[in-house]
């Protein structure tokens, strides 16, 4: 069974939560462990097509530049969604299976204030190591749009905190806009 939903609206409710600077600020800020000045990237083009949603200046002496990639979870479970496909039948790898300009992806699940920062180069590789691991642990599902279908592997968050070596990455944030 295939879900269908308005990608419109899932847009419009991530984007929401992207362009939150208060909640991010405190999330890269804990994370990063220093001040930090973020540059959101709203507007479709290169950037947000190469998966980058933030620009975070971390301060101090070098003053780095970090691309970081923001995805926004409404669901209360127990999993994490990791995109494989984002286009199934014109073969368009997902987000977990592609390389992108961002260095982190920013997994915010919502409804429990967890954030977990998800080293993009380390989720590619271990994508491909435990892909037949998560798909066996956890469910693979189909998503539709009007002109698209993604294929995406929900799993369980213990393997998937296990498999990428996450436990000094999760981020407690409290929330009440979202």
């Amino acid at each position: 069974m295939m879900n269908r939903y308005l990608f419109a609206d899932k847009l419009k409710q991530g984007g929401d939560v992207q362009a939150n600077m208060e909640l991010w600020n405190s999330v890269y800020e804990a994370f990063f462990g220093k001040p930090v000045v973020i540059v959101n990237v709203s507007e479709d083009g290169p950037e947000q097509r190469g998966g980058v949603d933030h620009w975070v200046v971390v301060d101090g002496n070098d003053k780095k530049l970090i691309a970081i990639d923001t995805k926004a979870d409404f669901y209360v479970s127990k999993n994490i969604c990791v995109e494989l496909w984002s286009d199934v039948h014109r073969k368009k790898p997902g987000w977990a299976c592609k390389p992108m300009q961002c260095k982190y992806i920013a997994y915010y699940f919502v409804k429990c204030g967890e954030v977990y920062m998800i080293p993009h180069s380390r989720l590619l590789k271990a994508t491909k190591k435990h892909i037949e691991s998560w798909k066996k642990h956890g469910r693979v599902i189909r998503v539709a749009s009007n002109s698209w279908v993604g294929e995406s592997v929900l799993v369980p968050k213990e393997l998937f905190i296990k498999d990428m070596k996450l436990e000094d990455n999760i981020i407690q944030v409290t929330d009440e806009k979202t």
